[in-house]
């Protein structure tokens, strides 16, 4: 009998930690999966639920700075970041500041069914 109820404990707790296990795993993918309504400039974008994103990992050349010209490569970069995510679904991963001094996100940023933003870093020489 008391082998019994021994392993009945054991056999609840485990199925309690399951549960738990199931309802973490629900609650760090549930609203991570949206979609990119647009892209702000190379390294920001805006998604679905209206979340400004700054990518983590990504510096492009400023297109949208209100006292400074348009920098070479920003309209390509912007361009590239469009290419590469917007209309798509994407899935964020935080770091351990999620929010800059702007009020954006900060996040990785995988496009589902493609590639982690940034793809590859680059020089200036392509190399």
């Amino acid at each position: 009998m008391r082998f019994h109820r021994q392993l009945s404990i054991k056999i609840a707790i485990r199925g309690i930690i399951f549960l738990i296990f199931l309802s973490c795993i629900s609650y760090i993918f549930s609203g991570s999966n949206l979609f990119v309504d647009r892209v702000v400039d190379g390294d920001t974008i805006v998604l679905s639920d209206g979340k400004k994103v700054r990518l983590i990992g990504v510096d492009t050349p400023e297109t949208k700075h209100p006292n400074k010209p348009v920098e070479y490569f920003g309209k390509e970069a912007t361009e590239f970041t469009r290419r590469m995510c917007e209309g798509k679904q994407v899935r964020l991963e935080y770091d351990q500041e999620k929010i800059d001094r702007y009020g954006r996100t900060l996040a990785y940023v995988f496009v589902l069914g493609g590639v982690h933003i940034p793809v590859k870093k680059t020089t200036c020489s392509g190399n």
